[in-house]
């Protein structure tokens, strides 16, 4: 019976045979090959896993003799530890329904932007604009810039504030939300918009 409960796998992605997969234990997430489909594992997979990441650690060690001495040291320990676990093993895990690559970070293709811009402008009143976002909204996503060409079609701040709630979750480049902020010029618009982008 496998004698160490804390180590349970999370794969990300659906196993399958011979599939490199994602998966999370308590130090991080780790990249493995899982050979069968099945909702375990084989301690004997893993152990293979660490071992070939060992030889990779050995061809890496710096000339250094003192820091070659003792990461060979360090690498024997854990060859050591590796033979005390069990050859074969099963291991449970959870599988979590995911996809087998990142969903591309990138906002609505810019012809097809171009076009709900240009609808945008032409709706006569805030409302029907706030509609049309919507709609929109529901089937894309925007980059930051996006967004803020968006905001800066309506004419009023209260406006622009209701199209950054459609707005914000469909956001992919999170790390320029700042550019928003350039769609006021308000100090409480500003502070409104922050309370936005924090709940989402």
């Amino acid at each position: 019976m496998w004698r160490h409960g804390w180590l349970s796998l999370f794969l990300v992605v659906p196993a399958l045979h011979a599939q490199r997969v994602e998966v999370k234990t308590p130090a991080g997430s780790v990249t493995i090959t899982v050979e069968e489909s099945s909702d375990r594992v084989s301690t004997r997979q893993i152990i293979r896993e660490i071992l070939e990441r060992l030889e990779v650690l050995e061809e890496m060690l710096e000339d250094s003799p003192r820091s070659r001495h003792r990461a060979r040291q360090l690498l024997r320990e854990i060859r050591g530890l590796l033979a005390l676990l069990p050859e074969d093993e099963r291991v449970p895990i959870v599988i979590v329904p995911g996809e087998d690559e990142p969903r591309p970070r990138k906002g609505m293709a810019p012809e097809a932007f171009e076009r709900l811009l240009q609808q945008l402008e032409d709706a006569s009143f805030a409302d029907d604009q706030l509609s049309l976002l919507k709609t929109a909204a529901t089937h894309n996503t925007f980059t930051a810039h996006q967004a803020q060409r968006i905001l800066e079609v309506f004419d009023f701040e209260e406006d622009r504030l209701k199209a950054a709630e459609i707005l914000a979750p469909r956001i992919v480049d999170r790390e320029n939300l700042h550019r928003l902020y350039e769609a006021f010029e308000f100090s409480d618009s500003r502070e409104k918009l922050q309370e936005i982008l924090e709940g989402n």
